[in-house]
């Protein structure tokens, strides 16, 4: 079946058609609404958790240095110790992250509903060649 134009179509689309392609998940989504949707709730979020997370993050590294002349650093601790560092920072970051992520996804099932299209997570590899 060949590609259409939309310029060309004169009459609606069935309601058979319009179940199909959101069974596929092809809805129409606004991406400024989902936009706006993570930008105030991200400045609402940094403006809720950045005091509980700046003590965190200083706690941190107030620890490594109160404990700087008995922390060893050697060519094997030293990965467990940024390991551990890295670890400890994104558990510090993770509510903050969440809340984006939760933003996100509120704003699509806003939009459109809630639509479960696992084929929309298939990889399609001739895109790719």
């Amino acid at each position: 079946m060949a590609e259409e134009d939309d310029s060309q179509k004169t009459e609606e689309p069935t309601d058979r058609k319009l179940s199909k392609a959101r069974d596929k998940g092809q809805v129409g989504s606004s991406m400024e609404v989902k936009n706006w949707a993570i930008l105030m709730g991200g400045g609402a979020g940094v403006a809720l958790l950045s005091p509980w997370m700046m003590e965190r993050l200083a706690n941190h590294v107030v620890m490594f240095i109160e404990n700087a002349a008995t922390i060893s650093i050697t060519q094997s601790s030293l990965p467990i110790i940024l390991a551990d560092s890295m670890i400890e920072t994104g558990i510090i970051l993770a509510p903050f992250f969440a809340i984006l992520m939760v933003l996100a996804v509120v704003a699509n099932v806003v939009q459109s509903g809630w639509i479960m299209a696992p084929s929309k997570l298939k990889p399609e590899l001739k895109k790719y060649h």
